[in-house]
């Protein structure tokens, strides 16, 4: 694994946050809270085609609808449109995208779905973190990029972890901690 285009994931300097939602409990309404909820102050755009406003912010309809490149797109979506999704974030020129969606419910064959997305993040150098993570936390930035069980604290200290449970259990110690 090389280290292009990490700086878009620990250093975020706009965010697109795919799937955004406002229902209860749905993984879009999580993520998109998380963001709002922990003060990111550069640009963040929700996209929906359901919605056209989530928390006073107007949603795009679709990916290709944003106006420029996000530093890191959170994609909240089924895994059928992951590659459509990745393909729209490189030709645009984002430069990273965390899939926190898990996509092993969605029907078909996840493996199959995860090769397509790496292909076609490949042409464009677009760095993909998942599926199924809980995200990046950077406190010290206000970049809360997933779905972590608390919202973390301003600090300095970044995680970025596959394992769902590894991330809720630092953060549960972490908050035991104070």
């Amino acid at each position: 694994m090389t280290v292009r285009n990490l700086d878009a994931v620990f250093k975020p300097r706009s965010i697109a946050v795919i799937g955004a939602s406002s229902r209860p409990g749905s993984l879009g309404a999580v993520v998109w809270s998380r963001v709002r909820e922990a003060g990111f102050p550069g640009p963040v755009w929700p996209v929906n085609p359901k919605y056209d406003e989530l928390d006073g912010a107007a949603v795009l309809t679709d990916t290709a609808d944003l106006l420029e490149a996000p530093s890191v797109a959170l994609i909240c979506t089924p895994n059928s449109t992951w590659p459509d999704i990745v393909g729209k974030l490189g030709r645009l020129g984002a430069r990273a995208a965390i899939i926190v969606a898990d996509g092993a419910r969605d029907g078909g064959s996840r493996d199959t779905v995860v090769r397509a997305t790496l292909a076609a993040a490949r042409p464009h150098l677009l760095r993909i973190v998942g599926p199924a993570s809980l995200g990046v936390i950077t406190p010290a930035l206000r970049a809360q990029l997933g779905a972590p069980s608390t919202v973390v604290g301003e600090g300095g200290v970044a995680w970025i972890a596959q394992s769902n449970a590894l991330t809720n259990a630092v953060l549960g110690w972490a908050f035991r901690m104070l």
